[in-house]
């Protein structure tokens, strides 16, 4: 999950095969992701004009795959996995700015 110009959360989803969808019986778990992830999601959050966003990667053999941007971010599953809220990084972040 990015705000701003930094991930302020990460979570690796698990599931069988390819599905991984917390929806669809998968689960989730806290993740510390790597620089280049980093810069990645960052990278793609700026590159659609967005704020704030959720960035799905996937790990590939040479480095992280970009898999899908969302506007929407995944609050619950985020806090669930993690203890931490969010909303509050946004709400901080948009005080910054206005």
């Amino acid at each position: 999950n990015v705000v701003g110009d930094k991930v302020v959360l990460a979570i690796k989803r698990i599931g069988e095969g390819f599905v991984s969808n917390l929806s669809s019986g998968g689960s989730a778990q806290c993740y510390t992701p790597t620089s280049e992830e980093i810069a990645l999601a960052v990278r793609a959050t700026k590159l659609l004009g967005l704020d704030f966003a959720g960035v799905d990667l996937l790990i590939g053999k040479n480095g992280p795959l970009l898999c899908e941007v969302n506007s929407n971010l995944q609050f619950r599953s985020s806090f669930d996995a993690t203890g931490k809220n969010i909303a509050d990084d946004i709400f901080e972040y948009i005080g910054k700015v206005l």
